[in-house]
């Protein structure tokens, strides 16, 4: 599944109405048009990663959040306005 016209909407609505109790009435919304389409994405592209480095690991448990951190972020906005991953590659017992 690629990410719809409607995911972007869905990123910028909510970063500006920046309400807890909207994203809440639409996390629903969230889990539909964000983070399943990312997980595929990351799922997909395992194999291509892999071939890169088979040290990477995708994992698309590492999908970022959209609040954003509110001990740096006094009276900032709550959210972010977009989404990424993070990989990360396994280090072996050679490397230390």
């Amino acid at each position: 599944m690629l990410f719809s016209e409607e995911a972007i909407s869905f990123l910028f609505e909510n970063h500006t109405r920046d309400s807890k109790e909207w994203f809440k009435e639409h996390k629903a919304d969230y889990h539909r048009l964000i983070e399943e389409p990312f997980a595929e994405l990351i799922t997909a592209l395992t194999p291509i990663m892999n071939d890169i480095d088979s040290r990477i690991v995708c994992n698309p448990k590492k999908i970022s959040r959209l609040y954003k951190d509110a001990r740096y972020n006094k009276g900032g906005p709550i959210f972010r306005e977009s989404v990424w991953c993070s990989l990360k590659c396994q280090r072996d017992k050679s490397d230390v």
